[in-house]
């Protein structure tokens, strides 16, 4: 639909163009838009001032212009601060080239951690912990190690826990040539039934 709408407004501006141009140059004068009445009250108080001459304001002051030519701007380099300048193509590239190292658990630790606040790592350790040793980490050492309340030490021992990995029992494999035998066997089997039927 709005495809369709820019292609009618194209048609529609394009419509009649160059008749409503020679309408608007064969006006004598462009009109010219009101103003405003603060404006014209504002020019009015000029021309009705006695000391205000137009002609004098239109003329052209040779002295004026003679004082103009003598003035001479100098102006001297000043030196820029390079923080400021506009860097070159060398210094946007990067200066280290290697590839960032990802982080161990998917995103950076944070340097500082606030109290009462314990980063993904400092949690995993303080669950390892634990559960190799519980009777020495104890709700009371982990609160103190990590500035954490017991509350909430506890809490973290009682809901949370560490993946563990659990293995499959592995069971023996049967050889390739007793898997075929085999096959073979019940291959005779079946065949032996159906000359029985």
């Amino acid at each position: 639909m709005g495809k369709a709408m820019s292609r009618m407004n194209k048609f529609w501006y394009r419509f009649n163009a160059e008749n409503r141009a020679q309408r608007i140059l064969s006006e004598e004068k462009p009109t010219v838009a009101p103003k405003h009445p603060s404006s014209l009250k504002g020019i009015q108080q000029i021309l009705s001032d006695e000391t205000y001459d137009k002609e004098k304001a239109m003329r052209k002051d040779a002295v004026l212009n003679e004082y103009l030519k003598k003035v001479f701007v100098v102006s001297h380099d000043q030196v820029v601060d390079d923080r400021f300048k506009k860097p070159s193509d060398k210094a946007r590239l990067p200066t280290e080239r290697t590839t960032p190292v990802s982080p161990e658990l998917g995103y950076i630790e944070p340097i500082n951690i606030p109290k009462g606040k314990v980063t993904l790592k400092q949690l995993m350790e303080v669950l390892t912990h634990h559960r190799e040793h519980p009777e020495v980490y104890t709700v009371e050492r982990i609160s103190d190690q990590y500035k954490i309340s017991n509350e909430n030490a506890k809490n973290i021992l009682e809901y949370l826990s560490v993946f563990s990995i659990y293995m499959k029992e592995q069971t023996p494999t049967l050889s390739a040539g007793h898997k075929i035998s085999k096959f073979f066997q019940s291959q005779k089997s079946s065949q032996k039934a159906l000359e029985d039927k």
